[in-house]
């Protein structure tokens, strides 16, 4: 049984054929200030995972930060916590601005890739001949298969069990310091689990990433519409489980 107050489990809803063992992928939603569009369409590709032999759970992970963009990646290293306690052979920690492909959940899981990504195109946010900002090194073109990466954006990760056994369960460093994608990646390939782009797997970003010169120039406090309730403090419910508390 799934924890309703966190997941979902679409192998508790689906036909009975699909309820025998099968490869498990958790998805975890970081974050419940979800773009239009991200919840759903992640449920959609957790939906057609079954239909090319795996099980699917998705949790969400509600806000944990005091401070602006501090503590975002305790908030991953938690998702991969809770997908590795639910049993996870895939773990996917999914952004509040990337959009899946009804194919990328299975099409990811099927590449069997240490921590891979998809590509990020569309890019909905890139007006008429604006450049694409760098999300990984090297920056592939899309449709050149499974590529090996240096580093790439963290909006979409999938980690294989093994890459998790490697690596432990928080293995994003939660500090606030530029270049924090290179930082981590080099950990990762040193501890054994290499990074790679499948560049057959198109999702949408929605949102333009920040510049490390936008984060340094804006103040660390939280809008007052994003700042954390405690569990006493009036509508918390409404903040902590935006979807209710069965999502």
């Amino acid at each position: 049984m799934t924890d309703p107050d966190t997941s979902t489990s679409f192998n508790a809803l689906c036909p009975e054929e699909y309820k025998y063992p099968r490869p498990l992928i958790v998805l975890a939603h970081i974050g419940q200030y979800v773009m239009p569009g991200v919840k759903e369409a992640a449920e959609v590709a957790a939906k057609e995972a079954l239909n090319h032999g795996y099980n699917t759970k998705i949790v969400f992970v509600q806000d944990m930060t005091f401070w602006m963009h501090m503590g975002i990646l305790a908030m991953k290293n938690f998702g991969l916590m809770k997908a590795i306690e639910s049993g996870a052979d895939r773990a996917v920690l999914l952004d509040n601005d990337v959009v899946l492909g009804k194919d990328s959940l299975w099409q990811l899981a099927s590449k069997n890739a240490p921590i891979v990504s998809p590509i990020f195109l569309p890019m909905a946010f890139l007006k008429e001949g604006e450049n694409p900002p760098p999300l990984s090194h090297p920056s592939p073109g899309p449709d050149q298969g499974l590529v090996s990466v240096v580093w790439v954006a963290s909006g979409c990760l999938m980690f294989s069990k093994t890459a998790l056994s490697l690596l432990g369960p928080t293995p994003f460093t939660d500090a606030h310091i530029a270049h924090i994608e290179e930082y981590d990646h080099l950990k990762w390939k040193l501890m054994g689990a290499d990074t790679f782009m499948d560049t057959d797997v198109h999702v949408t970003l929605l949102r333009k990433p920040k510049r490390r010169s936008q984060i340094e120039s804006e103040g660390p406090l939280k809008p007052p519409e994003q700042r954390a309730l405690a569990p006493a403090d009036a509508g918390y419910d409404q903040w902590a489980y935006p979807w209710g508390k069965d999502n």
